[in-house]
């Protein structure tokens, strides 16, 4: 089971809403514009865990904005607006922003972090990303 984090964003435009509505995560790009995330893209399996987030290079603190299980892999077309994708089951729906004073490697590997798709490999990222799977409850935003 590997963990990737995938940008939530086109552009502009948060693809937050949809890519959970739809059931997916997907790449904006077309695969003649991005071979390379593409590559990486077919490297996911079935039951390994996606996340949602947005960590852009002038951002502190990246937010974690949706964590699911693939449940299918083949990469096809999703839509018009959302391109390739894959099956992905939601469980965590909401944002959690990870504290800055839990740095996690951000100041010496956030390069990494900022792509479109990337394998997470940080220890402390992959404990916390398994445990909002587990505990989605807990990581809610009060909106009281």
């Amino acid at each position: 089971m590997s963990i990737y984090g995938i940008g939530a964003r086109y552009g502009s435009e948060w693809m937050t809403d949809k890519f959970i509505d739809a059931g997916v995560a997907a790449i904006g790009f077309t695969e003649a514009d991005a071979p390379e995330i593409f590559a990486q893209f077919r490297k996911v399996d079935i039951g390994d865990i996606m996340f949602m987030k947005a960590f852009g290079p002038n951002s502190s603190q990246m937010c974690i904005m949706g964590v699911g299980i693939v449940t299918d892999n083949d990469v096809v077309r999703i839509n018009e607006e959302l391109g390739q994708g894959i099956k992905v089951d939601w469980v965590f729906t909401d944002e959690y922003y990870i504290p800055e004073r839990r740095k996690l490697g951000f100041d010496k590997h956030r390069n990494v972090r900022c792509g479109t798709l990337f394998e997470e490999h940080n220890r402390e990222i992959k404990h916390l990303i398994i445990d909002i799977l587990l505990n989605p409850d807990e990581y809610e935003e009060d909106d009281e």
